[in-house]
């Protein structure tokens, strides 16, 4: 048992007898046993001064604190890491040398370095003025399409989560709209620069030779160019022109050619126009010397009696019967075409380039002028419309032009008991209707018609004809058309004064 104890048991005993001297005394010697063993400890405490209550204070809130949460005791390079091998323990100043890394040898997200990537961000070459970019970054990994405000031209640059992005690569462009060969992934973040100056494909891009400082050396090291430089003649040519230095044309290219045995005119010639070579055809050096067309493409005969009140008869080249009688005044180059004049038949559509024929007087020596005129015809088929005793008519379908006034027109069934009603046009209304010069005499609908235009193609040079003694008509270098279907008429006057009684025949050829 402890002291206490036996003090306890000694104090707490009632019968008689059971405190004996023993008992207590050796409980007393032990109580001073044990206080002289503590009596350094106890003059140790008694000499302290003590505590304050904000010590005492401080020492519980400290005693309340959990241990396990505090950082255990640094290890170097076991719980706290090394710079370069270097411990960061201890004191003093940790120097770390500037310019260590490489280029090449720095690792890392691009993006991760927030500053880096902002002021990369704001570097945009643009084409003037600050160029706009736009970011997207709501895709959903399906959508492979973007449309910008400003059309993507030569001039762009786009990149996908700052990597940069290859136009008809990784994507192709249609106007205003992007159109990616991958579908971008979820929140990708796609940012577009337009009207950028830099080109995006280096490969195309072009500098001017005096920007680059070694384009002379670099050209002159190339071989090719200094064989070329080298050079100091021609090559050899060889077939028609040949030589080296200087280029001949032999006698041979032509004399050695194969020979045309038929021309038919169309041929090409090359000839010198004042130093200038120029092409021509066979044709156009026949005409030169009075040739044209092997024959006439018309041959056409008249007969002009001034006796008989200025008549002119032109013949057809069967028979003089067959031909046709028109009025003309002396000084009328375009004469009156009476009904029932027929002329010469137009083969076809052709040019005329030269006139051929002969001529001569009845009545003695004078001059005359000679004058081709076509007769061509526009038909209406069932589309003429009159009333009796108006010359107001109009048309279906058949167009008329404010230059028909004073042509001759022809209707069918409204002149006098139904018969052809055959007058000139007075005045021009619209497309559909015009006025004639005389009334109808019978009303017809939908009638035949037609209407004739008389043009002047070509007057002759002053011919100075002989009684009795042809002269040869020789003229060439013309040029005027005459249409197929149309109908042709020669007439000829005196140059200076009345009509003369002439006899003339003109072949015209192209």
């Amino acid at each position: 048992m402890s002291i206490k104890t036996d003090a306890i048991v000694i104090r707490d005993e009632t019968s008689n007898g059971a405190n004996t001297a023993a008992r207590v005394g050796k409980n007393l010697v032990d109580i001073a046993d044990d206080l002289v063993a503590k009596q350094a400890d106890i003059d140790i405490n008694s000499a302290k001064t003590g505590i304050t209550p904000q010590q005492a204070s401080d020492i519980a809130t400290n005693n309340a604190k959990d241990l396990s949460t505090k950082q255990n005791t640094l290890v170097s390079a076991t719980n706290i890491k090394t710079v370069n091998g270097e411990s960061i323990l201890g004191s003093g100043d940790l120097v770390i040398a500037s310019g260590g890394g490489t280029w090449g040898s720095i690792t890392g997200t691009l993006s991760d370095q927030t500053d880096l990537q902002a002021a990369l961000d704001g570097i945009v070459a643009g084409s003037g003025a600050a160029a706009s970019k736009e970011i997207k970054s709501d895709w959903n990994g399906v959508i492979d399409t973007w449309t910008v405000t400003v059309a993507p031209d030569t001039g762009h640059q786009l990149f996908a989560n700052n990597v940069y992005l290859v136009k008809d690569v990784d994507y192709t462009v249609a106007g205003s709209v992007i159109t990616y060969t991958t579908a971008p992934l979820a929140s990708e973040v796609h940012t577009y620069f337009p009207n950028v100056v830099v080109p995006v494909d280096l490969a195309t891009h072009t500098h001017i030779a005096s920007e680059i400082t070694d384009f002379d050396t670099e050209v002159s090291n190339n071989a090719d160019v200094a064989a070329n430089t080298a050079k100091t003649t021609n090559a050899t040519h060889t077939g028609d022109v040949t030589g080296t230095t200087a280029l001949t044309i032999p006698s041979t290219t032509i004399s050695g050619k194969a020979s045309v045995t038929t021309l038919s005119g169309t041929e090409e010639v090359l000839v010198n126009e004042s130093g200038t070579l120029k092409k021509t055809t066979t044709q156009d050096i026949a005409d030169l010397g009075g040739g044209g067309s092997t024959s006439p493409i018309l041959q056409m005969e008249s007969t002009l009696g001034a006796g008989i009140s200025r008549y002119y008869y032109t013949a057809l080249p069967i028979f003089h019967a067959n031909g046709t009688a028109f009025y003309q005044t002396s000084v009328t180059n375009v004469p009156n075409f009476g009904t029932g004049t027929i002329g010469y038949t137009v083969p076809k559509t052709v040019t005329i380039t030269s006139i051929k024929g002969v001529a001569y007087s009845h009545t003695g020596e004078h001059p005359i002028v000679s004058n081709i005129v076509e007769k061509s015809f526009k038909e209406a088929v069932a589309d003429f419309n009159i009333t009796a005793a108006t010359a107001t008519l109009t048309s279906t379908t058949f167009i008329f032009e404010a230059g028909d006034v004073g042509k001759t027109i022809r209707v069918t069934g409204a002149g006098a008991s139904g018969a052809i009603l055959t007058t000139t046009i007075s005045s021009f209304t619209n497309a559909n209707e015009v006025v004639l010069a005389v009334n109808a005499s019978t009303t017809v609908a939908s009638a035949n018609g037609v209407m004739e235009t008389n043009t002047l193609l070509y007057t002759t040079p002053t011919q100075n004809l002989k009684y009795a003694s042809p002269t040869v008509i020789d003229i060439t270098g013309l040029s005027f058309t005459i249409t197929s279907g149309s109908r042709l008429f020669m007439t000829s006057r005196d140059a200076t004064s009345g009509v003369k009684s002439v006899f003339l025949s003109l072949s015209l050829y192209e």
